[in-house]
Protein backbone atom coordinates (compact mmCIF):
# COMPACT_ATOMS: atom_id res chain seq x y z
CA UNK A 1 0.00 0.00 0.00
CA UNK A 2 1.23 3.48 -0.83
CA UNK A 3 1.66 5.93 2.14
CA UNK A 4 1.37 9.81 0.26
CA UNK A 5 3.58 11.93 2.52
CA UNK A 6 1.62 15.15 1.68
CA UNK A 7 -1.42 13.52 4.14
CA UNK A 8 1.50 14.26 7.07
CA UNK A 9 2.51 17.32 5.56
CA UNK A 10 0.47 19.28 8.33
CA UNK A 11 2.07 17.34 10.76
CA UNK A 12 6.19 18.96 9.42
CA UNK A 13 5.79 21.57 7.76
CA UNK A 14 6.93 24.01 10.64
CA UNK A 15 9.87 21.96 11.19
CA UNK A 16 11.78 23.82 8.51
CA UNK A 17 12.81 23.96 4.83
CA UNK A 18 15.96 21.32 5.27
CA UNK A 19 13.99 19.33 7.43
CA UNK A 20 11.23 18.82 4.63
CA UNK A 21 13.39 18.06 2.11
CA UNK A 22 15.46 15.36 4.06
CA UNK A 23 11.81 14.19 4.85
CA UNK A 24 10.95 13.48 1.27
CA UNK A 25 14.47 11.84 0.68
CA UNK A 26 13.60 9.44 3.39
CA UNK A 27 9.81 8.91 3.13
CA UNK A 28 10.27 5.02 1.10
CA UNK A 29 12.33 3.82 3.67
CA UNK A 30 10.48 5.18 6.80
CA UNK A 31 6.60 3.62 4.69
CA UNK A 32 8.79 0.02 4.61
CA UNK A 33 10.24 0.47 8.32
CA UNK A 34 7.74 1.73 10.36
CA UNK A 35 3.82 0.26 10.71
CA UNK A 36 1.15 3.13 9.72
CA UNK A 37 0.51 4.14 13.37
CA UNK A 38 3.92 4.37 14.20
CA UNK A 39 4.85 6.18 10.84
CA UNK A 40 2.63 9.28 12.42
CA UNK A 41 2.95 8.65 16.07
CA UNK A 42 6.80 7.68 16.16
CA UNK A 43 8.45 8.85 13.15
CA UNK A 44 6.63 12.11 12.43
CA UNK A 45 5.91 12.84 16.19
CA UNK A 46 9.46 12.25 17.64
CA UNK A 47 10.43 14.67 15.06
CA UNK A 48 8.40 17.16 16.12
CA UNK A 49 9.49 16.37 19.73
CA UNK A 50 13.27 16.61 18.94
CA UNK A 51 12.59 20.39 17.47
CA UNK A 52 11.33 21.60 20.32
CA UNK A 53 15.02 20.68 22.57
CA UNK A 54 16.83 22.89 20.29
CA UNK A 55 16.93 26.47 18.61
CA UNK A 56 17.81 24.48 15.17
CA UNK A 57 16.28 22.10 13.19
CA UNK A 58 19.40 19.94 13.73
CA UNK A 59 18.11 17.26 15.19
CA UNK A 60 14.55 16.61 13.35
CA UNK A 61 16.59 16.37 10.54
CA UNK A 62 19.20 13.85 11.85
CA UNK A 63 16.07 12.10 13.26
CA UNK A 64 14.23 12.05 10.16
CA UNK A 65 17.40 11.17 8.34
CA UNK A 66 18.41 8.15 10.54
CA UNK A 67 15.21 6.39 12.39
CA UNK A 68 14.01 4.60 9.99
CA UNK A 69 17.31 2.57 9.62
CA UNK A 70 16.88 1.81 13.56
CA UNK A 71 13.09 0.89 13.22
CA UNK A 72 14.15 -1.64 10.18
CA UNK A 73 16.70 -3.11 12.80
CA UNK A 74 15.69 -3.06 16.09
CA UNK A 75 12.11 -2.04 15.65
CA UNK A 76 10.01 1.16 16.16
CA UNK A 77 9.50 1.08 20.01
CA UNK A 78 13.57 1.68 19.96
CA UNK A 79 12.84 5.17 18.07
CA UNK A 80 10.47 5.76 20.86
CA UNK A 81 13.88 4.90 23.11
CA UNK A 82 15.60 6.71 21.39
CA UNK A 83 13.68 10.14 21.18
CA UNK A 84 13.05 9.33 24.83
CA UNK A 85 16.51 9.37 25.42
CA UNK A 86 17.20 12.46 23.73
CA UNK A 87 14.80 14.45 25.75
CA UNK A 88 16.40 13.01 29.22
CA UNK A 89 19.83 13.85 27.55
CA UNK A 90 18.93 17.45 26.89
CA UNK A 91 19.81 18.55 30.07
CA UNK A 92 22.34 16.51 30.85
CA UNK A 93 24.50 17.21 27.73
CA UNK A 94 25.17 19.71 24.41
CA UNK A 95 22.39 19.74 21.01
CA UNK A 96 25.53 18.28 19.08
CA UNK A 97 26.37 14.98 21.24
CA UNK A 98 22.39 14.15 20.83
CA UNK A 99 22.58 15.01 17.32
CA UNK A 100 25.47 12.54 17.26
CA UNK A 101 24.07 10.06 18.88
CA UNK A 102 21.10 10.38 16.68
CA UNK A 103 23.56 9.75 13.64
CA UNK A 104 25.44 6.68 14.92
CA UNK A 105 22.19 4.76 16.49
CA UNK A 106 22.02 2.94 13.23
CA UNK A 107 25.22 1.57 13.95
CA UNK A 108 24.45 0.47 17.31
CA UNK A 109 21.13 -1.31 15.82
CA UNK A 110 22.77 -2.89 12.98
CA UNK A 111 25.75 -4.25 15.08
CA UNK A 112 23.36 -4.83 18.56
CA UNK A 113 20.13 -6.02 16.54
CA UNK A 114 17.65 -7.41 19.10
CA UNK A 115 15.84 -4.20 20.95
CA UNK A 116 16.63 -5.02 24.70
CA UNK A 117 20.79 -4.72 24.08
CA UNK A 118 19.26 -1.15 21.91
CA UNK A 119 17.98 0.07 25.18
CA UNK A 120 21.11 -1.18 27.38
CA UNK A 121 23.65 0.79 25.08
CA UNK A 122 21.13 3.90 25.72
CA UNK A 123 21.45 3.37 29.62
CA UNK A 124 25.03 3.24 29.50
CA UNK A 125 24.99 6.87 27.59
CA UNK A 126 22.66 7.98 30.04
CA UNK A 127 24.99 6.48 32.76
CA UNK A 128 28.37 8.05 31.41
CA UNK A 129 26.93 11.94 30.97
CA UNK A 130 27.20 11.61 34.57
CA UNK A 131 30.55 9.78 35.02
CA UNK A 132 32.44 11.00 32.40
CA UNK A 133 30.74 13.58 29.95
CA UNK A 134 33.71 15.14 28.38
CA UNK A 135 33.98 11.27 27.18
CA UNK A 136 30.60 10.70 25.62
CA UNK A 137 30.95 12.44 21.72
CA UNK A 138 34.30 10.96 20.96
CA UNK A 139 32.97 7.17 22.34
CA UNK A 140 30.23 7.60 19.43
CA UNK A 141 32.75 8.89 16.91
CA UNK A 142 34.35 5.33 17.72
CA UNK A 143 31.13 3.65 18.24
CA UNK A 144 31.77 1.38 14.82
CA UNK A 145 34.96 0.19 15.66
CA UNK A 146 34.01 -0.29 19.29
CA UNK A 147 30.92 -2.28 18.20
CA UNK A 148 33.23 -4.45 16.20
CA UNK A 149 35.29 -6.10 18.82
CA UNK A 150 32.94 -5.68 21.81
CA UNK A 151 28.89 -6.59 23.08
CA UNK A 152 27.46 -3.81 24.46
CA UNK A 153 28.14 -5.89 28.20
CA UNK A 154 32.18 -5.82 27.18
CA UNK A 155 31.31 -2.17 25.79
CA UNK A 156 29.77 -1.03 29.21
CA UNK A 157 32.45 -2.68 31.43
CA UNK A 158 35.13 -0.75 28.82
CA UNK A 159 33.28 2.32 28.98
CA UNK A 160 33.36 2.16 32.52
CA UNK A 161 36.52 1.55 34.01
CA UNK A 162 37.50 4.88 32.05
CA UNK A 163 35.00 6.33 33.14
CA UNK A 164 36.31 5.77 36.54
CA UNK A 165 39.76 5.94 36.46
CA UNK A 166 39.87 9.09 34.54
CA UNK A 167 36.66 10.57 36.84
CA UNK A 168 38.56 14.11 37.44
CA UNK A 169 40.53 14.55 34.17
CA UNK A 170 38.75 15.63 31.51
CA UNK A 171 41.58 15.54 28.88
CA UNK A 172 42.45 11.91 30.14
CA UNK A 173 38.62 11.28 29.19
CA UNK A 174 38.92 12.35 25.79
CA UNK A 175 42.32 10.82 24.99
CA UNK A 176 40.36 7.59 26.75
CA UNK A 177 37.18 7.67 25.05
CA UNK A 178 39.20 8.27 21.39
CA UNK A 179 41.17 5.15 21.66
CA UNK A 180 44.24 7.38 22.06
CA UNK A 181 45.64 5.87 25.13
CA UNK A 182 47.75 2.92 25.37
CA UNK A 183 45.61 1.75 28.11
CA UNK A 184 42.19 2.23 26.48
CA UNK A 185 43.68 -0.16 23.69
CA UNK A 186 44.54 -2.47 26.43
CA UNK A 187 41.24 -2.44 27.92
CA UNK A 188 39.80 -3.19 24.51
CA UNK A 189 41.77 -6.29 23.96
CA UNK A 190 40.85 -7.46 27.55
CA UNK A 191 37.45 -7.49 26.66
CA UNK A 192 36.89 -8.70 23.36
CA UNK A 193 35.51 -11.48 22.14
CA UNK A 194 36.04 -14.01 19.83
CA UNK A 195 32.90 -14.10 17.77
CA UNK A 196 30.25 -11.74 17.41
CA UNK A 197 26.54 -13.09 16.51
CA UNK A 198 25.75 -9.56 14.03
CA UNK A 199 29.15 -10.91 12.34
CA UNK A 200 27.60 -14.48 11.94
CA UNK A 201 24.37 -14.30 11.84
CA UNK A 202 23.37 -14.14 8.14
CA UNK A 203 25.88 -17.49 8.08
CA UNK A 204 24.20 -18.97 10.46
CA UNK A 205 20.56 -18.60 8.84
CA UNK A 206 21.49 -19.71 5.48
CA UNK A 207 22.65 -22.92 7.37
CA UNK A 208 19.59 -23.64 9.76
CA UNK A 209 17.67 -23.36 5.87
CA UNK A 210 19.95 -25.60 4.32
CA UNK A 211 19.49 -28.13 7.36
CA UNK A 212 16.15 -27.73 7.60
CA UNK A 213 14.37 -26.17 4.71
CA UNK A 214 13.22 -23.64 6.42
CA UNK A 215 13.12 -20.19 7.73
CA UNK A 216 14.86 -19.20 11.44
CA UNK A 217 14.91 -15.79 13.41
CA UNK A 218 18.16 -15.46 15.61
CA UNK A 219 18.03 -13.08 18.62
CA UNK A 220 20.78 -11.77 20.30
CA UNK A 221 20.85 -11.67 24.45
CA UNK A 222 23.99 -10.82 26.64
CA UNK A 223 25.23 -12.36 29.86
CA UNK A 224 23.63 -11.25 33.38
CA UNK A 225 24.37 -8.17 34.21
CA UNK A 226 25.01 -8.84 37.96
CA UNK A 227 26.77 -12.10 37.80
CA UNK A 228 28.19 -11.91 34.18
CA UNK A 229 26.82 -15.33 33.47
CA UNK A 230 25.96 -16.46 29.60
CA UNK A 231 22.05 -17.39 29.51
CA UNK A 232 21.80 -20.70 27.60
CA UNK A 233 19.95 -20.19 24.26
CA UNK A 234 16.02 -20.35 24.24
CA UNK A 235 13.67 -21.69 21.37
CA UNK A 236 10.25 -19.53 21.19
CA UNK A 237 8.46 -20.50 18.15
CA UNK A 238 10.78 -20.00 15.11
CA UNK A 239 12.92 -17.76 17.31
CA UNK A 240 16.11 -18.46 18.54
CA UNK A 241 17.49 -16.90 21.21
CA UNK A 242 21.37 -16.92 21.26
CA UNK A 243 24.46 -15.29 23.07
CA UNK A 244 25.45 -12.19 21.45
CA UNK A 245 28.88 -13.35 21.55
CA UNK A 246 30.90 -16.88 21.77
CA UNK A 247 34.57 -16.84 22.74
CA UNK A 248 36.94 -19.70 21.29
CA UNK A 249 36.33 -22.66 23.37
CA UNK A 250 38.86 -24.95 24.88
CA UNK A 251 38.55 -28.38 27.02
CA UNK A 252 40.79 -31.61 27.87
CA UNK A 253 39.18 -34.32 27.38
CA UNK A 254 41.07 -37.73 28.33
CA UNK A 255 44.24 -36.31 27.89
CA UNK A 256 43.06 -34.52 24.42
CA UNK A 257 43.20 -30.81 24.16
CA UNK A 258 39.45 -30.03 22.21
CA UNK A 259 39.17 -26.82 20.45
CA UNK A 260 36.01 -25.30 18.61
CA UNK A 261 35.83 -21.59 17.62
CA UNK A 262 33.07 -19.72 17.87
CA UNK A 263 31.45 -20.09 14.69
CA UNK A 264 31.14 -24.16 15.96
CA UNK A 265 30.03 -23.34 18.97
CA UNK A 266 27.27 -20.98 17.04
CA UNK A 267 26.39 -23.64 14.61
CA UNK A 268 25.91 -26.30 17.41
CA UNK A 269 24.02 -24.53 19.39
CA UNK A 270 21.51 -23.16 16.81
CA UNK A 271 21.72 -26.32 14.93
CA UNK A 272 20.14 -28.19 18.63
CA UNK A 273 17.75 -25.52 18.83
CA UNK A 274 16.59 -26.48 15.10
CA UNK A 275 16.59 -30.28 15.45
CA UNK A 276 13.67 -29.10 18.80
CA UNK A 277 11.45 -26.70 16.56
CA UNK A 278 11.68 -29.56 13.93
CA UNK A 279 11.80 -32.44 15.46
CA UNK A 280 10.15 -32.09 19.39
CA UNK A 281 6.59 -32.26 18.14
CA UNK A 282 5.24 -33.27 21.22
CA UNK A 283 5.02 -31.33 25.39
CA UNK A 284 5.47 -32.58 28.52
CA UNK A 285 3.86 -31.41 31.59
CA UNK A 286 5.75 -28.81 33.51
CA UNK A 287 3.44 -27.48 36.48
CA UNK A 288 4.06 -29.20 39.79
CA UNK A 289 6.79 -31.55 38.55
CA UNK A 290 10.04 -32.09 40.14
CA UNK A 291 12.80 -29.84 38.87
CA UNK A 292 14.84 -32.93 38.77
CA UNK A 293 12.25 -34.82 37.09
CA UNK A 294 12.14 -31.99 34.12
CA UNK A 295 15.85 -32.22 33.75
CA UNK A 296 15.91 -35.51 32.95
CA UNK A 297 12.64 -35.11 30.53
CA UNK A 298 15.11 -32.31 28.84
CA UNK A 299 18.13 -34.76 28.78
CA UNK A 300 15.74 -37.60 27.21
CA UNK A 301 14.46 -35.63 24.85
CA UNK A 302 17.78 -33.87 23.74
CA UNK A 303 19.33 -37.28 23.14
CA UNK A 304 16.23 -38.54 21.15
CA UNK A 305 16.23 -35.39 18.95
CA UNK A 306 19.83 -35.54 18.34
CA UNK A 307 19.61 -39.25 17.68
CA UNK A 308 16.99 -38.51 14.72
CA UNK A 309 18.98 -35.21 13.60
CA UNK A 310 22.19 -37.73 13.16
CA UNK A 311 20.52 -40.34 11.54
CA UNK A 312 19.80 -37.63 8.94
CA UNK A 313 23.04 -35.90 8.70
CA UNK A 314 26.11 -38.20 10.08
CA UNK A 315 28.36 -34.38 10.36
CA UNK A 316 26.23 -33.67 13.85
CA UNK A 317 28.23 -36.69 15.73
CA UNK A 318 31.56 -34.73 15.27
CA UNK A 319 29.55 -30.88 15.77
CA UNK A 320 28.50 -31.66 18.76
CA UNK A 321 30.08 -34.43 20.10
CA UNK A 322 33.00 -32.60 20.75
CA UNK A 323 31.23 -30.38 23.49
CA UNK A 324 30.26 -33.37 25.92
CA UNK A 325 33.66 -33.32 27.89
CA UNK A 326 32.68 -35.24 31.19
CA UNK A 327 33.63 -38.51 32.48
CA UNK A 328 34.07 -40.95 35.20
CA UNK A 329 36.74 -38.51 37.16
CA UNK A 330 33.78 -35.98 37.33
CA UNK A 331 32.51 -37.91 40.56
CA UNK A 332 29.25 -38.96 41.08
CA UNK A 333 27.08 -36.27 42.39
CA UNK A 334 24.03 -35.57 40.56
CA UNK A 335 25.16 -33.01 37.86
CA UNK A 336 28.53 -35.22 37.08
CA UNK A 337 26.28 -38.14 36.77
CA UNK A 338 23.59 -36.28 34.20
CA UNK A 339 26.25 -35.17 32.52
CA UNK A 340 27.83 -38.57 31.85
CA UNK A 341 24.51 -39.94 31.03
CA UNK A 342 24.03 -36.94 28.49
CA UNK A 343 27.46 -38.29 27.26
CA UNK A 344 27.02 -41.71 27.06
CA UNK A 345 23.61 -40.84 24.85
CA UNK A 346 25.38 -38.83 22.68
CA UNK A 347 28.33 -40.27 21.73
CA UNK A 348 28.15 -44.50 21.76
CA UNK A 349 31.47 -45.29 21.72
CA UNK A 350 31.97 -43.41 25.19
CA UNK A 351 31.42 -46.78 28.39
CA UNK A 352 30.28 -44.63 31.36
CA UNK A 353 31.28 -46.76 34.67
CA UNK A 354 28.72 -46.14 36.71
CA UNK A 355 25.97 -48.44 37.06
CA UNK A 356 22.94 -46.00 36.82
CA UNK A 357 24.47 -44.61 33.97
CA UNK A 358 24.57 -47.53 32.13
CA UNK A 359 21.29 -49.22 33.19
CA UNK A 360 19.56 -45.70 32.27
CA UNK A 361 21.26 -45.35 28.84
CA UNK A 362 20.03 -48.84 28.22
CA UNK A 363 16.23 -47.51 28.61
CA UNK A 364 16.85 -44.40 27.04
CA UNK A 365 17.87 -46.81 23.97
CA UNK A 366 15.42 -49.48 24.34
CA UNK A 367 12.35 -46.86 25.14
CA UNK A 368 12.98 -43.73 23.47
CA UNK A 369 15.20 -43.19 20.53
CA UNK A 370 14.04 -43.73 17.21
CA UNK A 371 10.77 -42.90 18.11
CA UNK A 372 8.64 -40.29 16.32
CA UNK A 373 4.92 -41.06 17.22
CA UNK A 374 3.97 -41.28 21.25
CA UNK A 375 6.69 -39.44 22.20
CA UNK A 376 5.77 -38.00 25.44
CA UNK A 377 4.35 -41.14 27.01
CA UNK A 378 7.55 -42.87 25.96
CA UNK A 379 9.59 -40.01 27.69
CA UNK A 380 7.69 -40.05 30.65
CA UNK A 381 7.90 -43.22 31.04
CA UNK A 382 11.43 -43.46 30.08
CA UNK A 383 11.81 -41.03 32.69
CA UNK A 384 10.00 -42.84 35.80
CA UNK A 385 11.91 -45.97 35.30
CA UNK A 386 15.22 -43.46 35.64
CA UNK A 387 13.78 -41.97 38.79
CA UNK A 388 13.27 -45.54 40.21
CA UNK A 389 16.86 -47.03 38.97
CA UNK A 390 18.44 -43.77 40.44
CA UNK A 391 16.73 -44.87 44.51
CA UNK A 392 17.67 -48.36 43.70
CA UNK A 393 21.08 -47.62 43.13
CA UNK A 394 21.03 -45.14 45.59
CA UNK A 395 21.55 -41.95 43.06
CA UNK A 396 19.83 -38.50 44.57
CA UNK A 397 18.83 -36.50 41.57
CA UNK A 398 17.82 -33.36 43.60
CA UNK A 399 20.87 -30.75 42.99
CA UNK A 400 21.06 -31.57 39.13
CA UNK A 401 17.70 -29.25 37.90
CA UNK A 402 20.25 -25.88 37.54
CA UNK A 403 21.49 -26.96 34.13
CA UNK A 404 25.17 -26.15 34.47
CA UNK A 405 25.90 -29.69 33.75
CA UNK A 406 24.20 -29.21 30.62
CA UNK A 407 27.15 -29.45 27.40
CA UNK A 408 27.40 -25.10 26.58
CA UNK A 409 25.57 -25.72 23.00
CA UNK A 410 22.68 -27.32 24.24
CA UNK A 411 19.80 -24.90 25.00
CA UNK A 412 17.19 -24.53 27.98
CA UNK A 413 15.11 -27.00 26.90
CA UNK A 414 11.93 -24.50 28.84
CA UNK A 415 9.95 -24.46 25.87
CA UNK A 416 9.50 -28.46 26.18
CA UNK A 417 6.95 -27.73 29.19
CA UNK A 418 3.15 -26.60 29.23
CA UNK A 419 0.27 -26.63 31.77
CA UNK A 420 -1.34 -30.43 31.75
CA UNK A 421 -3.88 -29.81 29.65
CA UNK A 422 -1.88 -29.16 26.58
CA UNK A 423 1.01 -32.02 27.07
CA UNK A 424 1.64 -34.71 24.40
CA UNK A 425 -0.10 -31.86 22.19
CA UNK A 426 1.36 -31.70 18.57
CA UNK A 427 3.10 -28.10 17.48
CA UNK A 428 2.60 -26.59 14.78
CA UNK A 429 4.31 -23.59 15.40
CA UNK A 430 7.11 -23.54 12.98
CA UNK A 431 5.72 -24.19 10.24
CA UNK A 432 2.49 -21.36 10.57
CA UNK A 433 4.72 -18.81 7.99
CA UNK A 434 4.24 -19.52 3.99
CA UNK A 435 7.18 -21.57 2.40
CA UNK A 436 9.34 -19.08 0.52
CA UNK A 437 8.49 -19.64 -3.52
CA UNK A 438 11.65 -20.38 -5.25
CA UNK A 439 11.92 -19.61 -9.45
CA UNK A 440 14.38 -20.13 -11.83
CA UNK A 441 14.03 -17.19 -14.61
CA UNK A 442 15.77 -15.86 -17.02
CA UNK A 443 18.10 -12.79 -17.17
CA UNK A 444 15.70 -10.16 -18.71
CA UNK A 445 12.75 -11.54 -15.54
CA UNK A 446 15.51 -11.22 -13.09
CA UNK A 447 15.87 -7.54 -14.40
CA UNK A 448 12.85 -6.39 -14.63
CA UNK A 449 10.27 -8.53 -12.23
CA UNK A 450 12.05 -10.53 -9.52
CA UNK A 451 15.40 -8.88 -8.66
CA UNK A 452 14.10 -6.43 -5.21
CA UNK A 453 17.34 -4.81 -3.90
CA UNK A 454 15.87 -4.53 -0.28
CA UNK A 455 13.91 -7.89 -0.23
CA UNK A 456 15.06 -9.73 2.98
CA UNK A 457 14.76 -13.26 3.92
CA UNK A 458 11.32 -12.87 4.87
CA UNK A 459 10.62 -12.33 0.81
CA UNK A 460 7.61 -14.13 -0.58
CA UNK A 461 9.30 -15.37 -3.68
CA UNK A 462 13.08 -15.38 -4.31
Amino acid sequence: MTVDLEAYRGLVSDLGDQAEHVLRAAWSEAVQSFGPAALEVTYLGGARTLARLGRTSALPVAFLQHAPAVAREVGDACVEALVEAAVRFSSKTSQAVIERLIEVAPIAATRLADCDLFREFLSLIDELLGLAPRGVRPLLDRLEVLLRELTVRGLRRWALWGARAHAFDFDAQVRYFSLEAQEALSMLQRERVGTLLVDVQRRLLMYLRALWGRDFLLRPQGRDLETGEQARPHLEGITIAVADAYDDWHATVDGEDRVARGLELYRAAVAHAAAHAVLSRERFVGVDRPAAERALVGLVEDARIEHAARSRFPGFARLWGQFHVVSARAGEDPAALMARLARSLAEPSYADPHPWVQAARSVVEQRVLGRDEDVAAAVDAAVAELVELARSYGVALEGAEALTWQPIYRDDNAFLFVEEAHAGVADSAVDVRPQQQRRTVNVMEMVNAVDVPNAGDDADEI
